[in-house]
């Protein structure tokens, strides 16, 4: 709904309350959305915030300039090597064992780690939100030279000239390397 009713106490004291973007309708610009409080009496606006609605889409359904834009947040992470990503990695490979991968803690460890590596996506653009991948589904525009590549027979990603993921490098090595387990046109 776009109107929450609540009311206040007198004495002044908060209370708390959540907002939601409506699915499929995300904002396209940082405080394109604006929280209002409104005087029901007087109908005077007593305050405003302005804000953005992000919401998660489908990395496959994403649309080239929401894929753009986050490819070159990540790469901007990166910086070739010598950016903040190396901090996320570090914590998702070595700190975070074994509470990462071989506790009861993976599901909400994961859920924490990608809440903070949006965050982070979000101070270089804010208008990012982390997409999703459906991997029991097909995800062709996901798999792509323009996105997050095509790899070849060693495994290293191929990407179009105009992806700045090109330029990635982990451990001082350039490139990313990931062979497919699976047939990533079919899911299967």
């Amino acid at each position: 709904q776009d109107n929450l009713d609540l009311s206040l106490p007198v004495s002044g004291s908060s209370i708390n309350f959540f907002i939601a973007g409506k699915f499929g309708s995300p904002s396209t610009a940082d405080k394109d959305a604006v929280i209002e409080v409104i005087d029901p009496s007087s109908g005077s606006v007593l305050s405003t915030t302005p804000l953005m609605v992000r919401i998660r889409k489908n990395a496959n359904n994403l649309t080239n300039a929401e894929r753009n834009r986050f490819i070159s947040a990540m790469a901007t992470l990166n910086d070739r090597g010598m950016g903040k990503f190396s901090d996320f990695r570090n914590i998702h490979t070595n700190a975070g064992s074994p509470e990462a991968h071989f506790d009861a803690g993976f599901l909400p460890w994961h859920r924490a780690f990608l809440l903070d590596l949006e965050r982070e996506l979000q101070v270089i653009d804010p208008s990012i939100a982390l997409p999703y991948w459906r991997f029991d589904q097909p995800a062709p525009n996901l798999f792509a030279r323009d996105f997050i590549g095509v790899a070849n027979s060693t495994g290293t990603l191929e990407f179009s000239a105009s992806n700045p993921l090109q330029f990635w490098v982990t451990d001082m090595s350039p490139g990313i390397v990931r062979p497919p387990q699976f047939n990533t046109m079919t899911g299967f």
